[in-house]
């Protein structure tokens, strides 16, 4: 379909007149006036738009929240542009009919408020005609500022600073004005786009967050700790920061345990404290291979080790029972550890605690025993066999010898002794020809040995 006579372009004459324009309305032909001055100085040559070759013309999408300005009338336009002169479109140079609101050729605007006092102009005018503003260099500082904005907010979206870009992106897309409305569209569009990732980063924000938690409860503390460090510091929510936290206490904790494993591996011998160190290392790394096999290594070394020990422990302890020195066999004993002690190492040490109660028994008993008789003598010469080597248990064998012979010469009667008096004072003692005995100050130091009765004996 060809173009209508309305949207046809005017072509102009040499006598000034356009050909093929339209009969201006007769009420407008007294108030004739110079040719319109087009926007920023364009061309005011007419051109074939789009339609004349066949196409539509596109329609402009008025910014959201702006009405476009209704069509002024023939008459209010005669007075403004001047009669014999149509309204050349600033952005194509299209000249339209009278009553369009929208260039034929680009879609654009014709009628726009004035920036300042909001009053209807033609959008191809540089002043307003209620207040005089000058509307091109208005709009151009304005555009720089809104232009200035776009560019913050590409730098706040940049930096992950989507708050910040978006209030910017408001402020852009709330310039409801014609010349402002293309930045006023784009602005929408980032506002949209960035909607939209903003739900998409929640998303794997959320998904980032509960892998990081399965890793940190399967003890995969390093993963989880650098996939939540690829997440900026201001995205991380509070739960990604809590096991963020816990992740890198772990890892702390796993240095440490790795440098005492270092420290005692280092001196060669492996012990209890270090495969404990192990086990707690393993239990807090299940899934690094070099610890379990260290773990591993370590725990069949304490093993033999511990055998042997256990071996060579009950060995000494029977060479300690055969001189009879039970306090001895009894700690080489309680070396060995409680889970490698064999069947053998429980008869040894059974014996070794046995006669060593049994010998601190009897020395506690003598030590403040204050009455000798049958008994007393049978627990001395027990004494003696359960400890033969030892000092107290001679001196209490002489001291029975003593007795036993002073029996014999019938110095004493063989009936139950009497209980002693305090050392150190003079006593009588019934023992027959015996006298009195006085006991010097040298004795006193006896008060605390073994057989204390002997010291009022005077033995």
């Amino acid at each position: 379909m060809g173009p209508t006579h309305s949207d046809r372009p005017i072509r102009p004459r040499s006598d000034g007149q356009a050909t093929g324009a339209p009969t201006p309305p007769p009420h407008a032909a007294s108030h004739a006036t110079p040719r319109l001055a087009y926007f920023d100085g364009e061309s005011n040559s007419g051109h074939p738009g789009p339609h004349a070759h066949g196409e539509q013309p596109a329609q402009a999408i008025p910014p959201a929240g702006f009405a476009p300005m209704p069509s002024p009338s023939p008459t209010a336009f005669g007075q403004s542009a001047g009669m014999g002169g149509l309204p050349s479109c600033p952005g194509c140079g299209w000249q339209n009919q009278l009553n369009r609101g929208f260039c034929a050729g680009c879609g654009r605007p014709l009628w726009e408020p004035c920036l300042a006092c909001g009053a209807t102009i033609g959008s191809w005018e540089r002043f307003c005609g209620a207040c005089g503003l000058d509307i091109s260099s208005t709009a151009k500082i304005r555009l720089d500022e809104l232009q200035a904005r776009e560019r913050e907010a590409m730098e706040h979206l940049k930096s992950g600073r989507a708050s910040q870009a978006m209030a910017l992106l408001y402020e852009i897309a709330s310039a409801n004005h014609p010349r402002f409305s293309e930045m006023a569209r784009r602005a929408v569009d980032l506002q949209q786009r960035i909607g939209a990732e903003a739900e998409r980063q929640a998303r794997s924000l959320e998904q980032v967050s509960a892998r990081a938690a399965s890793f940190a409860a399967d003890s995969r503390f390093r993963e989880a700790a650098e996939l939540l460090h690829s997440v900026p510091r201001e995205q991380r929510t509070s739960e990604m920061a809590a096991t963020l936290a816990r992740c890198e206490e772990k890892l702390a904790e796993i240095r440490d345990l790795k440098e005492q494993v270092r420290r005692l591996a280092g001196a060669g011998e492996v012990g209890r404290e270090l495969v404990d160190l192990l086990h707690a290392l393993r239990n807090l790394t299940p899934h690094d291979s070099a610890v379990s096999a260290a773990c591993e290594k370590a725990e069949s070394r304490y093993r033999i080790q511990s055998q042997r020990l256990c071996q060579n422990a009950v060995k000494a302890a029977e060479a300690f029972l055969a001189q009879k020195a039970y306090a001895k066999a009894v700690a080489v004993l309680d070396r060995v550890p409680e889970s490698f002690r064999s069947a053998t190492w429980r008869d040894r040490q059974r014996e070794a605690s046995f006669m060593q109660a049994e010998y601190e028994f009897l020395a506690r008993h003598l030590r403040g025993s204050k009455v000798v008789d049958g008994a007393t003598r049978s627990l001395l010469r027990r004494l003696s066999e359960l400890a033969p080597g030892d000092g107290p248990a001679k001196q209490l064998a002489a001291w029975d010898v003593a007795i036993q012979r002073r029996v014999e010469r019938g110095l004493s009667p063989p009936s139950v002794w009497t209980a002693a008096p305090t050392p150190g004072e003079p006593q009588r003692i019934p023992f027959g020809k015996l006298t009195g005995v006085q006991v010097s100050n040298d004795a006193l130091a006896m008060r605390d040995q073994f057989g204390v009765f002997a010291v009022a004996l005077g033995l």
